[in-house]
């Protein structure tokens, strides 16, 4: 039987016969299950989805159900299988659905930074903040059908342009996004997708599945991406700007510079000072910046208040970029920031300008406390991404209280 012709019960039962749901944690629907099994002797939290119930995307209800999941494995971590089939943050409730996934990231980090080790089962399609769980997992299994990226083919176009990547070509598609091709990078691995190929898979990931320490595992991912940004040629050579200290009047800056919008800076209190800035779409290379500046902070000065300062409209993307797994590295960078706070660190973001997608939930989900400015404009997707997803949608401009409802902020400056 096909994997991905069954519900996410299905999916579930069919990794462990003895999968039991979480008592308390539902949605009301089948298209996710959150419970755990025994596989292999070993107690295991199993999160499996379906796309028949709106692309299987992550609602408020199902991100706050996820969330309250993900809290029981930082509470007592063992292995955790994501059977993931979703095109990530429900478009249809707008703000209210990308702060639920906020904090559902921030959960899932926490568990991840709990030292619970996961396993990402790919299915039809793995898009937006779905594929930013998947990043996540030390493996990560693929069908040749598999469709994964942090932006779906008619958003790559849309914002790349038809002469970069054409989302009709459906060999082209695949050639970027599909399984096969995933499954050639590092901590990936194709399987069929019959359920008795899926259950094998991830019995014998299991076996092998440990707690681990994650300051070790943070930097392991640093020095692997940072092989990756290189190999795929994404790395750019450093070309930084002094950023003069009147133009951020949120805080008094001692000395800053801007490199393609990167900010890495200090305050005069000597708190340290990031960002993404400039109204620039942060690439792979941003991302990744910006995480190692975090992580050489945790391990030389921790304890010292961060400011994380977020004027970016989107990650980028093209072709070259979504061939290279730009989710990994919003990933790291999530998991960067949230790695600080529980260091001890007060980490502060400042939402000066545009915010939206997984830029936002990286940033928001990983940082203590979040302010938003006069000025702020905190979107689920930046404009020409809505337009190819959902064409018709009237786009009204929340209100700061809607900010608050929604968990896309902490507090709003006025």
């Amino acid at each position: 039987m096909n994997f991905t012709d069954l519900t996410a019960l299905e999916r579930a039962r069919a990794v462990s016969a003895n999968f039991s749901a979480s008592p308390g944690i539902s949605v009301g629907h089948d298209s996710l299950v959150l419970g755990s099994a025994n596989i292999g002797g070993e107690r295991v939290y199993v999160l499996a989805q379906d796309a028949r119930v709106e692309g299987g995307s992550f609602g408020v209800a199902e991100s706050q159900a996820a969330a309250q999941w993900f809290g029981m494995v930082e509470q007592s971590p063992a292995p955790v299988v994501l059977l993931l089939d979703s095109g990530g943050a429900r478009m249809s409730e707008g703000l209210d659905a990308l702060g639920g996934f906020r904090l559902l990231f921030r959960a899932a980090a926490d568990a991840w930074l709990a030292g619970a080790p996961m396993l990402a089962m790919c299915g039809k399609t793995v898009f937006g903040g779905a594929s930013m769980l998947a990043c996540l997992a030390e493996t990560k299994l693929f069908f040749d059908h598999s469709l994964f990226g942090m932006s779906g083919p008619r958003i790559v176009q849309a914002v790349a342009g038809v002469s970069d990547f054409d989302s009709r070509d459906k060999a082209l598609v695949a050639q970027v996004m599909g399984g096969a091709a995933r499954a050639g990078r590092a901590g990936a691995q194709r399987v069929d997708a019959s359920a008795d190929a899926v259950r094998a898979a991830v019995a014998l990931w299991v076996r092998s599945a440990d707690l681990f320490e994650p300051s070790a595992r943070l930097q392991a991912m640093l020095i692997t991406q940072r092989q990756q940004l290189e190999s795929d040629g994404l790395t750019r050579a450093p070309q930084p700007e002094r950023v003069p200290s009147a133009q951020i009047s949120q805080i008094s800056i001692r000395q800053a510079w801007v490199d393609h919008g990167v900010l890495i800076g200090r305050a005069q209190d000597d708190a340290f000072v990031y960002g993404l800035v400039n109204g620039k779409w942060a690439d792979s290379w941003d991302a990744w910046t910006l995480a190692n500046a975090l992580l050489c902070q945790a391990e030389t000065a921790p304890k010292v208040h961060t400011h994380l300062f977020l004027d970016c409209p989107a990650h980028a993307t093209s072709r070259a970029l979504e061939s290279g797994m730009i989710s990994q590295y919003f990933t790291l960078l999530g998991l960067a920031l949230r790695h600080l706070h529980r260091s001890g660190v007060e980490v502060t973001l400042h939402i000066v300008g545009e915010a939206a997608g997984g830029v936002h939930v990286a940033l928001a989900g990983g940082a203590t406390h979040v302010l938003a400015y006069p000025g702020a404009n905190i979107r689920i997707l930046p404009r020409i991404a809505i337009d190819q997803v959902r064409p018709d949608a009237q786009e009204a401009q929340p209100s700061p209280a809607h900010w608050l409802a929604a968990h896309v902020a902490d507090e709003v400056v006025v």
